[in-house]
């Protein structure tokens, strides 16, 4: 596949909208500014609704650096970079956002999240009740940065994601230090577990808005997160998740109390949502089948994103 020149094309129609500040978190709406814009493409289901369906079968494949996943439901799949894996052997994060075609199966590449539980050695060492995944999260911001650096380094050299899982560990043993949360197994979702009554006062202070179709999330001027989706329901699938995950990263600058390198404003985001129309995109294989992955980056960010039929499925940048 020829690289692909530009996601300028992808990002006609939609505008930043003003957006709402909260304990050191400023999310900025990506809208659309007409229905015309809405793609007409077939619904998608989300992890958590395959998962909780079991319309996607999530196992081990006895390696842990990859996840099998079977769908047997109707629709196209969509796996979300970033989201993580309750269960198996250990609880996982998904490298790379993937399309699964309906009635196919896939291997998506993935990091161990939890630092300590099971040893696997071979698909055999696994208990037979610890080899599926049964839920659904997404990781914090920050290791969704780390995640993409190290994605975009390993796609430079080889086309292909993989990330140095010390270093994913070693971030979440960090967070552990400036948490003090209680955990048996290092798990990234004891963390979550120990911030859920301060997560629970952020989360509702931000809210969907009509024809929303993507999120720029800031932690200060230079700290930021790009979410784009190909409509308004799709988004609605991951805002919480997403609005939860950034929230983390904010209450963590506080506790740590990591000043704030000025404050955004909507003219950040704009110029932000306005850079990425100069990325050049690269291709790399698509564990799905179903869809083209891209990776890109300008001078300030680096980012990926899923192509279908001519369609921008889901799009993620970041702050270097």
């Amino acid at each position: 596949m020829a690289d692909i020149l530009s996601i300028a094309p992808f990002l006609d129609g939609l505008v930043v909208r003003p957006g709402v500040a909260y304990q050191g978190l400023h999310i900025f709406p990506v809208c659309t500014v007409s229905h015309e814009f809405a793609p007409d493409f077939p619904d998608l289901m989300s992890l958590t609704q395959g998962l909780e369906s079991g319309r996607l079968l999530m196992g081990e494949t006895g390696e842990m650096d990859k996840v099998r996943v079977r769908n047997a439901g109707m629709h196209a799949a969509m796996l979300l970079d970033g989201e993580t894996l309750i269960g198996g052997a250990q609880n996982r994060m998904l490298n790379a956002a993937v399309l699964i075609s309906p009635r196919c199966e896939a291997e998506v590449p993935a990091s161990c999240v939890e630092v300590h539980r099971w040893e696997i050695k071979n698909r055999d060492d696994i208990p037979a009740d610890k080899r599926a995944f049964r839920k659904s999260a997404l990781a914090y911001g920050h290791l969704r940065r780390l995640r993409m650096e190290h994605a975009h380094r390993s796609l430079r050299a080889d086309r292909a994601v993989r990330l140095d899982q010390n270093a994913v560990w070693k971030d979440i043993v960090n967070h552990f230090g400036i948490s003090g949360a209680n955990t048996k197994t290092l798990d990234l979702h004891d963390l979550y577990d120990h911030w859920d009554a301060a997560l629970r006062i952020m989360e509702p202070r931000f809210h969907i808005q009509k024809n929303q179709v993507g999120m720029i999330s800031f932690l200060d001027k230079h700290t930021w997160h790009v979410d784009l989706f190909r409509d308004h329901d799709m988004l609605y699938k991951y805002f919480k998740p997403l609005v939860r995950a950034y929230a983390f990263d904010a209450l963590i600058r506080l506790e740590s109390q990591t000043p704030a390198r000025g404050k955004a404003q909507i003219d950040n985001a704009r110029d932000i949502f306005k850079s990425l129309r100069t990325a050049l995109c690269h291709p790399f294989p698509s564990p799905g089948g179903a869809s083209k992955s891209i990776f890109f980056t300008t001078r300030s960010a680096q980012g990926t994103a899923l192509l279908a039929e001519s369609h921008l499925i889901q799009l993620t940048a970041c702050s270097k």
